[in-house]
Formats: structure tokens, sequence, C-alpha cells
């Protein structure tokens, strides 16, 4: 299954290309290899072709490239006195993450079932790829479109027709760069100039606008935020200016997998000083969820299932008697132990829930029609 490139991965492939461009040791384009390597010092050799660097060695200088790719992919290459920028001109990004064989994966199948579940509305992304489009679209068949997108400021106007959950792509849309350039381009996000116009620019108020109001009036997830993303940190403390109560059975902000000093000071913003300091413990807990991707939202996923099973059985009410309703709900709880031990048998993890979502449709229970909202 081909996978879209993480950002070490994109910028080996960058490097790469700036080797290949110009055998001249001299060339602009081996100057800029060579500078670059230099923002990770006495790790690999700036005058040796990348794919013969020490596997080990090559994991680790990438690893400390990683922080500052908005940084390496905003600076450019003089070229007969006229500059190339790196993130379009010497390798182009939007097609890289627009490829056509890159497949989804489980985790973008669990989040499409749980907008068909009507438990996700909104989702906000700052990843550029088009493979929770593909998902959706695979999902559907040829039904009309679950999600409307929005990847320019002009997608906010279009007619949302009946769709159930809208998609906000923040730092762009590659499928919408190759498709139309001169409608996506300028809202393609990449480097540290990019982020800072995002931040300012009357284009993107749009963008700034929403994301503020869903953190103000949701409860909201963040899953595999990054340092580069100080855009939509920056969103959160504004949204979240008034402090508020906290509440243990459901936390405003929840990060996965990790929990970063940022992200920690955001969520000391968002309840204040007294209340974090009070409830330090609880928020903790409730804020870090320690599972990313795939069992993240396949856990979600098979709650939200579970959940609607009981609810219907609570629902149905006569002529059940409380014998009926109980071994109903026993019968749930083993379908859970069963599904339970069926998958916890496949070694590889990743596996399990690739294994999950292949077969979840045929014991999806959607068409029992229970939304987790009308469950509360």
């Amino acid at each position: 299954m081909c996978r879209m490139p993480g950002v070490s991965d994109l910028i080996l492939r960058l490097l790469t290309a700036l080797w290949n461009k110009d055998p001249t040791p001299t060339s602009p384009y081996r100057l800029k290899f060579a500078e670059i390597v230099d923002l990770a010092p006495n790790i690999v050799s700036g005058t040796t072709e990348p794919w013969l660097w020490d596997i080990a060695k090559k994991k680790e200088f990438l690893a400390n490239l990683v922080p500052k790719y908005s940084a390496i992919f905003g600076s450019e290459v003089i070229v007969n006195n006229a500059p190339q920028l790196l993130k379009s001109d010497v390798l182009d990004i939007p097609t890289v993450y627009n490829d056509p064989s890159a497949s989804p994966d489980a985790e973008h199948d669990f989040i499409i079932s749980l907008v068909q579940e009507g438990v996700v509305t909104e989702i906000v992304t700052t990843n550029w790829d088009p493979l929770l489009e593909r998902a959706e679209e695979a999902a559907r068949g040829p039904n009309r479109s679950m999600i409307k997108i929005i990847a320019c400021s002009e997608d906010f106007h279009t007619p949302a027709n009946n769709t159930i959950a809208e998609l906000a792509k923040i730092h762009g849309c590659a499928r919408g760069c190759c498709a139309n350039p001169a409608k996506y381009k300028d809202y393609f996000i990449v480097t540290t100039l990019d982020i800072a116009r995002w931040t300012a620019h009357p284009k993107f108020q749009g963008f700034r606008d929403k994301t503020r109001a869903l953190l103000t009036g949701l409860r909201s997830l963040f899953v595999g935020l990054s340092a580069q993303d100080f855009n939509l940190l920056q969103r959160i403390f504004e949204a979240n200016q008034n402090t508020i109560a906290f509440d243990a059975t459901g936390p405003r902000l929840a990060f996965a997998p990790t929990l970063s000093d940022s992200e920690k000071t955001a969520i000391k913003g968002t309840y204040g000083e007294d209340v974090y300091s009070e409830n330090f413990t609880d928020i903790m807990r409730t804020a870090h969820i320690k599972l990313y991707g795939k069992p993240l939202f396949g856990a979600l996923y098979l709650l939200t299932l579970f959940t609607k099973a009981r609810v219907m059985v609570s629902r149905v009410g006569a002529p059940l008697t409380t014998i009926h309703t109980d071994l109903l709900n026993e019968a749930i709880a083993s379908a859970e132990a069963l599904l339970s031990q069926r998958f916890d048998t496949i070694v590889d993890h990743d596996a399990q829930w690739r294994q999950l979502s292949s077969e979840h449709r045929r014991i999806s229970i959607t068409q029992l029609s229970i939304r987790r909202s009308e469950a509360r």
C-alpha cells in the first residue's frame, strides 16, 4: 500500500532533488544541499549522495531537520540571477502529496465512519494530502458527498448541498493545487513566511474565524500537532480568553499522542491559572490521550457502535421486559469480548486495525439511525 511521505521523507526528497539537479560541485543546487546539511552538522556528509548515507546516521540527521522544515522549504536557490523556491520549483510539494497511488489508511476510514455515524461534524486539518477525501469517496460510492471541503476563501461560500460534515484544510489542499492552481495555490501553507501570512492576511480571515468559532463553541481533540502549527495554537489562546470551569467528564481540550509544553500552555490559558492549579492532575489525565492514528480513531469508532447498541436497547421499552433488556445488554458485552478476542490474536498492531477497518462496515449499525447526540 502506497503511503504519503512524512516530513523527514519530504526533506530527503528535497535533498535528493537538489543533488540531482546539477552535478557540478559548485552549482547553486549543490551549495544549497550543503547548506541544508550544515543545519545538523557532523552527522552526514554534504558532499556525498544522500542515498549513500549510513542508515542510522541518515535517520538521526533527518530527525534533527524535521523541526526546521518550514524554514528549509522557505529558502530559495538563486539560478541565473533568479530565485527558485524549494517548495515548488525544486520539489513540487502539491504534486508529491496528490500522488494518485497513495491510498487511505485505517485511520482515515475510521474518521469517515465517525462522520457517517454523526459523531464528527467538523474536521480541521493542516495536512495537505487528499486521503480523507479519498476515504469518503470510497465509503459513499456513487452517492452524494458527505463532506464539504473548504481549502480557500471562495469555498466558504459554496453551498453545503446537504453534506453532514465540513473539512477545513487550513494549510491548503494538494489536490486542489494540482487541479486548479490559480484558485488554491496561494492557500498552500509550507514555510514560516506562509504561516505568518496565515495569521495576518485578509484572505485567510475565513479560516481564522472558523477555527476560533469551533474552538470557542466545541470540545476539541487535537491529533499530531507540531511546533510548525503555531497558528492553530494561537487560535486556541484567542478562543479561550475567558477562562472556563473544568469538567472531568468532558475536557475542553485533549491532545494526542503527546502533550508538548506549548500545548500545556494552551490548556493553562483555557482554564486559567487557578483552575489549572486546583485540578492539575485531572486536567493532565483527561487532556492527554496516549493513542495515535489507528488505535485512537478505531477505538472511538468501536465505542460509538457499542454505545449506539446500548442506547437502542434502552429505548425499545414495551413489549421488552427487564429480563429481555438484560439479555440484550449481555449479548452486546459478549460481542465486545468476542471482537477483542478475534483481533487481539493479530500480533501486528497496525494490521489489527487495518483488518478491522476492512471489515467494520459489515458490523456497522448505522442503519439504526441512533446518533450520539440523541444518546446524551
